[in-house]
């Protein structure tokens, strides 16, 4: 399975991509690519703690960035 969604906040291009293995594998492995492009940062400054001698006045973020996550299958022990 492959989701993917596509969209703009505040103008900001962005791009969430997901991965998956099969559910049946001994190991479960999923992938999530988030794409973010010119976000402006000065607007989301009052959720973030910041020292009050420090003042955002302009700034924007971009990055690329995956997220991996990886589980083992659990075996149940059987009892005697």
């Amino acid at each position: 399975m492959t989701p993917r969604l596509d969209g703009a906040i505040d103008g900001a291009h962005f791009a969430l991509a997901g991965n998956s293995s099969t559910p049946f594998a001994d190991t479960q492995e999923a992938t999530l690519d988030i794409d973010l492009d010119g976000l402006s940062l000065p607007r989301f400054a009052e959720y973030v703690p910041l020292p009050q001698t420090l003042k955002l006045v302009d700034g924007a973020l971009a990055t690329r960035l995956k997220l991996a996550f990886v589980t083992e299958k659990q075996v149940r022990a059987r009892s005697p």
